[in-house]
């Protein structure tokens, strides 16, 4: 995954998974936070980016990999700033309010029904984002609404 987001030049911050470099890596880093290049080659493929290794609170070392400017001083908040994703996925659970139940077994008919939901989302967050400063609107509000005016009949 990390090959595609370079080949897009997008940036990135996600957990390193912990390979035997990498577990040497940490055994043989004294301080923490730490910041390091680091390179990885997979199937005839070299990426680099940069290694940060932080303890948690329980003093379990996370090892994540990034293409941002990371300074040590400023690891910490990188691990916080992971934290962050949970809104993100809390956003994608979401996604259950207002996805179309099916009984269809046809693949299609049901990735159609995700994509939509999706779609729907995205729309809510956008429309809301015009709208904030002069009125809130739920999540069902919106759908059953976009649902109205997408049932209405011609005529």
């Amino acid at each position: 995954y990390i090959s595609v987001l370079e080949e897009f030049h997008l940036p990135y911050l996600m957990p390193a998974k912990k390979n035997k470099k990498i577990k040497r890596i940490i055994k043989e880093t004294k301080n923490f936070p730490a910041v390091m290049p680091y390179t990885m080659r997979r199937y005839k493929k070299t990426v680099e980016f940069t290694l940060v290794l932080v303890k948690d609170k329980k003093g379990k070392v996370r090892a994540f990999a990034t293409t941002l400017l990371v300074d040590v001083s400023q690891a910490d908040n990188l691990f916080d700033l992971y934290g962050n994703r949970w809104s993100i996925e809390t956003s994608y659970s979401m996604l259950g309010e207002v996805r179309t139940k099916t009984a269809s077994v046809t693949y299609a008919v049901r990735w159609f029904l995700v994509l939509f939901g999706l779609l729907l989302r995205n729309g809510y967050y956008l429309f809301n984002d015009i709208v904030k400063k002069f009125d809130h609107v739920t999540l069902i509000t919106f759908s059953e609404e976009i649902m109205k005016i997408t049932m209405k009949k011609d005529g």
